[in-house]
């Protein structure tokens, strides 16, 4: 005798496992594509402001290079985190994409700050780090 199962939809159960898997991998990345994402923003609304500065013209494919970054930068966090479960690396690889990707956007801003400002965060940045080392060889 076979069993039949009335109202099964395999269309459903393979979409769920799909989508089962790919919940896996962007649930643990999605911190860092949401940070990436609001600092490659932050970068745009500083770098077009830095260029009204300089009087440079803005142009569509200016703006079109953030869209180049978000989707470049997704793609490289979602592979850290494949090549991470895959290998079972013990090094946690997609904090450091996140980091190297997180750093590259703030730096920039950054500098886009200080075309804008005239004040120089990141050398306030790089002092307050060297008097804190010499404070702790100093106590």
């Amino acid at each position: 005798m076979r069993l039949e199962i009335k109202n099964f939809d395999w269309f459903t159960t393979y979409a769920s496992v799909v989508l089962g898997w790919v919940s896996s991998l962007m649930i643990p990345i999605a911190p860092f594509i949401g940070l990436s994402i609001f600092l490659v923003f932050t970068d745009l609304y500083s770098g077009t402001r830095a260029a009204k500065k300089r009087g440079e013209q803005i142009t569509s494919k200016g703006l079109s290079r953030t869209v180049e970054k978000i989707v470049l930068y997704f793609f490289c966090l979602l592979a850290s985190e494949l090549m991470t479960k895959v290998f079972h690396l013990p090094i946690p690889v997609t904090y450091i994409a996140a980091m190297a990707i997180c750093m590259t956007e703030f730096k920039s801003m950054l500098e886009n700050v200080n075309t804008v400002t005239n004040v120089n965060i990141f050398e306030k940045i790089k002092d307050l780090f060297k008097r804190h080392e010499d404070n702790k060889k100093d106590g």
